[in-house]
């Protein structure tokens, strides 16, 4: 993640939400195809707290630059699964697809303080992040169970596209989602 002129690598996983619906067309016994929409929440939370470094200015004064808290990113998408389901037995399901991904609200929050001399300048900042891609790709694959209509689901999400822009870090979406549902059957 990039913070001003600075990139962070470290980072850990944040849990969110997930929520939505899908529709699915059985073929035959075994095979099957659904798509959905769903409303994800993403991000990550970055080692920083502590960071420290001195900034000079045009005319040459120096600044010490501290990150007080570790940054957190937060990511809001709107998600379509696209996946072929294959029934192993009764109820069982392995499935693998396609998702693409629309980022609805991109939020940096980071606590800063910048100290010239003895009077330092904090600030804190829950801004929108410039440099997330809108449009991302990645590939669920999954297992799901159906036990009287109820329907538990886990899938894990491989990004195929950097979150980033300008691709600096390379960084991908990997996520896990566990989803429980209720199947209504037209």
């Amino acid at each position: 993640m990039t913070a001003g002129s600075f990139t962070f690598y470290n980072s850990k996983s944040k849990t969110g939400i997930t929520f939505g619906a899908e529709a699915q067309y059985q073929f035959t016994k075994v095979f099957a195809l659904s798509g959905g929409v769903m409303y994800t929440q993403k991000g990550a939370t970055y080692d920083t707290k502590g960071f420290s470094t001195n900034l000079t200015d045009l005319k040459g004064n120096t600044y010490k630059y501290n990150i007080d808290e570790d940054i957190k990113l937060k990511l809001d998408y709107l998600t379509i699964p696209i996946l072929a389901n294959v029934y192993v037995a009764k109820g069982l399901a392995l499935k693998a697809g396609i998702q693409p991904e629309i980022a609805i609200n991109k939020k940096m929050q980071i606590q800063t303080s910048i100290t010239p001399s003895d009077n330092p300048f904090i600030t804190s900042t829950n801004s929108d992040v410039k440099n997330v891609s809108t449009f991302g790709l990645s590939i669920p694959i999954g297992i799901s169970y159906e036990y009287h209509n109820f329907v538990a689901d886990a899938r894990y999400n491989l990004g195929l596209t950097n979150i980033e822009k300008e691709k600096a870090s390379g960084a991908k979406h990997q996520n896990i989602a566990i989803t429980i549902g209720y199947k209504i059957i037209l």
